[in-house]
């Protein structure tokens, strides 16, 4: 029973040990899956301490940090493609730039001096 609210337990020598979640996340998920399982059962059913009306708003505050954790990394990942599609495009457009004054001063032609300008003349 205690597995299925994500409890590790094991058959010791006096009897079932139940490991303890060993982080953060691991509390949060025993907090949502017994919310879920104890609001499943009717009253009698129910396990009184620590009562479910106490865990509600503790399990919902969790899940909507969850639902705004994911939601702000979805958004990052957006904003991260976008920005390295932007970023190509100014890189294309950057090397444009770079090839204006070779064809309106130099005709075409590449001097020997860009060294100076920081190019790399071959």
């Amino acid at each position: 029973m205690l597995e299925d609210y994500g409890l590790e337990t094991k058959q010791g020598p006096k009897g079932v040990v139940v490991y303890a979640p060993h982080n953060q996340q691991a509390w949060d998920n025993l907090l949502v899956a017994y919310v879920a399982k104890q609001g499943g059962l009717e009253g009698a059913q129910q396990i009184l301490k620590p009562a479910l009306s106490t865990l509600e708003p503790l399990s919902a505050t969790v899940s909507s940090s969850r639902k705004n954790r994911d939601d702000g990394r979805t958004q990052r990942e957006m904003s991260v493609s976008s920005r390295l599609g932007a970023a190509a495009q100014l890189h294309d457009l950057l090397e444009v730039a770079a090839c204006h004054p070779i064809v309106t001063r130099f005709g075409f032609k590449l001097p020997k001096d860009l060294k100076q300008w920081g190019y790399d003349v071959v």
